[in-house]
């Protein structure tokens, strides 16, 4: 079984000042969860920052916002939000047109004509394991954390979907990786357990020493999004049956 699970982070700033972390809204852990299991787009732009009163009640907002692309590092969401009246913040939001994807604790009195300037810094970190016939040396994730970063930011971007599993070796003819076996899996997906998972088999037609396994998204051109390499090579025989599965859940 091959294990993933994603940690998305959203780090706040108010006035050029740290304020504070927060992890996603199940609202945005079942927008990935969906992408993945649907292999449709899911994940959509951060198009409005909210203020929110010791009372629980919305205030001000803005949808005049900046976007600024470090991926795969990390993606800045920036707005300033002018207060209409006095009242004191308890929480700062940030949407996705209705859908509330990071919410803040943050607690600030404000006089009518205050300015707040928000900065939402954005980043994700990918955690792999590998179990089986191979132990894993390393995982590169970078494709799938760029293409989802970019989807805060309404960037374009790759479907977020591991459709595909191939196994990849050098070949010297072609100077270059390539797969030796390219395996389509079957993906269901549970948002109640913020959980995704991948199954499929194949038959390999060719005798070859495979060094690491790439998931792409089975789109037109596919679009690698993230690479297990093995700690040894793993020798793949002519009709041998590979048989592939993943579980990947979202924290």
């Amino acid at each position: 079984m091959i294990r993933h699970s994603i940690r998305v982070k959203a780090d706040v700033w108010i006035n050029g000042r740290f304020v504070g972390a927060n992890s996603p809204t199940e609202t945005l852990k079942d927008d990935i969860v969906t992408e993945m299991g649907t292999c449709g787009k899911k994940v959509t732009i951060i198009d409005k920052i909210c203020l929110v009163d010791d009372q629980g009640t919305e205030r001000d907002c803005t949808t005049d916002l900046s976007y600024e692309d470090h991926s795969p590092n990390y993606v800045l969401v920036k707005g300033s939000i002018q207060a209409t009246a006095s009242y004191t913040v308890a929480k700062i939001r940030a949407y996705s047109v209705d859908k509330l994807y990071f919410e803040t604790d943050y607690s600030v009195a404000l006089n009518q004509g205050d300015v707040l300037d928000v900065t939402y810094q954005i980043s994700a970190t990918v955690s792999c394991s590998l179990s089986g016939s191979v132990t894993q040396l390393e995982c590169d994730p970078s494709g799938y954390i760029q293409n989802l970063l970019k989807a805060f930011i309404g960037a374009d971007r790759a479907v977020l979907c591991l459709k595909r599993a191939l196994l990849m070796y050098y070949s010297e003819t072609e100077g270059k990786y390539v797969s030796g076996l390219a395996i389509t899996l079957s993906i269901s997906y549970d948002t109640a357990q913020n959980k995704v998972t991948g199954s499929g088999s194949g038959t390999s037609t060719l005798d070859f020493e495979a060094e690491y396994l790439e998931y792409d998204n089975g789109a037109n051109p596919p679009v690698p999004l993230i690479e297990q390499h093995f700690s040894q090579t793993l020798p793949i025989y002519r009709d041998t049956v590979v048989n592939v599965s993943y579980e990947f859940t979202v924290q």
